[in-house]
């Protein structure tokens, strides 16, 4: 449990040197059984207009994300009693979501995030899930080169498969597998 706590900062990016810095590391677990869902940190430049494109909570996940400070957008997506919640602290200023992530629940208890860190719309580090299945989840993450126009990663992607593991503490997601693609 002290593991979870000394690495909760880092699940959010306040200790990482550049956004997408743990796609080149060697994969650490960064998901613990039992944490909670973090809270979400205000939004650095608040878009109200945007506000409307948030979904409301429909499920008890959805609930405890919106109860933390998170703003659901996309549906979520559930199979194999795994539900995947996209939240969001805010959105940028042409109403993307901005500081995302992906929460992942098991059987109702959070297991943890895709990412360790807040995720940013066209900066390296930026994921999304691309398929679920039985306590497997795969995402696909961006990668920048400095000079790369916003609209074109020229680095490729991470694809980085996780597991649901189900521990006698509960739930927790863990990466087990990483593939870059060019």
């Amino acid at each position: 449990m002290l593991r979870g706590l000394l690495r909760a900062p880092f699940l959010f990016g306040l200790l990482a040197a550049a956004p997408g810095d743990w796609l080149d590391q060697p994969l650490d677990v960064w998901n613990v059984a039992g944490m909670a869902i973090p809270t979400a940190q205000p939004a650095s430049l608040p878009e109200p207009r945007c506000d409307a494109q948030a979904r409301p909570p429909e499920t008890a996940q959805d609930r405890a994300l919106v109860d933390a400070g998170w703003r659901l957008y996309n549906p979520y997506q559930a199979g194999w009693g795994v539900v995947l919640v996209d939240a969001a602290v805010g959105w940028d200023g042409m109403c993307r979501p901005d500081g995302f992530n992906t929460f992942v629940f098991v059987e109702g208890t959070f297991a943890g995030t895709i990412s360790p860190e807040a995720m940013t719309p066209r900066a390296t580090g930026s994921g999304r899930v691309t398929s679920l299945s039985d306590d497997t989840v795969r995402a696909r993450f961006l990668r920048y080169a400095p000079t790369d126009p916003l609209c074109c990663p020229s680095l490729g992607a991470v694809d980085v498969e996780e597991q649901v593991q189900r521990t006698p503490d509960g739930p927790v997601l863990v990466p087990i597998s990483r593939t870059v693609e060019p």
